[in-house]
C-alpha cells in the first residue's frame, strides 16, 4: 500500500495556519501525521480566526493516523473532513495521544463526514485539551462519522 507522512517536523509562525491537506479521486494512500509540533499559527482578524492550523479534507482515504503531536498557541483548530463514496473504501481514522494546549478563537477539534454516507470512523483516544479558548463555537465537534471519544481530557477550557 501506498502512504503519505509526515512526522518529526515543526511548523511555527504561519499566518494563513500551518498545514492544508486536499485529496480527491477514487482511492488515496494512507496519511500518517505523528510526532509533530504545531506552534503560533494563525491570527485574529476583527473576532475571526484564520484558517485552521491544520485542515485537511480527505476522500477515500483508507487509513488516517493523527497522533503524538503538540499543538500550541495557535489560533484556530484543527479540522478533519472524512469522506467516502461507498462503503467499500471507509476511512478509519485514528486521533491520539495528542496535546492541544492554550490554542484560541476556534474549535479546536472537529471531525466531519458526509452525512448522505456516513461510513467513516474516527477514534478520539488519550488527547489532552488544556487552557484552549473558545468563546464563540464548541470545544470539539464531531458530526457524520462513526466515533469512539475514549480517555480523553478536557481541563481548564
Amino acid at each position: 500500500d501506498t502512504y503519505v507522512e509526515l512526522s518529526d517536523s515543526e511548523y511555527s509562525n504561519n499566518q494563513l495556519g500551518a498545514l492544508s491537506y486536499v485529496t480527491a479521486g477514487e482511492r488515496n494512500p494512507h496519511l500518517f501525521l505523528i510526532r509533530n509540533r504545531f506552534k503560533y499559527n494563525g491570527f485574529e482578524y476583527f473576532n475571526y480566526t484564520t484558517d485552521p492550523c491544520v485542515d485537511l479534507v480527505l476522500q477515500n482515504v483508507p487509513k488516517f493516523y493523527f497522533g503524538n503531536n503538540l499543538l500550541y498557541k495557535n489560533w484556530g483548530g484543527s479540522t478533519f473532513q472524512l469522506h467516502s463514496g461507498s462503503g467499500v473504501l471507509i476511512t478509519q481514522s485514528m486521533i491520539y495521544n495528542n496535546l492541544y494546549y492554550y490554542n484560541k478563537n476556534d474549535t479546536i477539534l472537529s471531525v466531519k463526514g458526509g452525512l448522505q454516507l456516513p461510513y467513516n470512523e474516527a477514534l478520539i483516544d488519550r488527547n489532552v485539551f488544556l487552557e484552549n479558548d473558545s468563546p464563540r463555537t464548541d470545544l470539539v465537534t464531531i458530526v457524520g462519522v462513526l466515533s469512539k471519544f475514549n480517555r480523553n481530557q478536557l481541563v481548564y477550557n
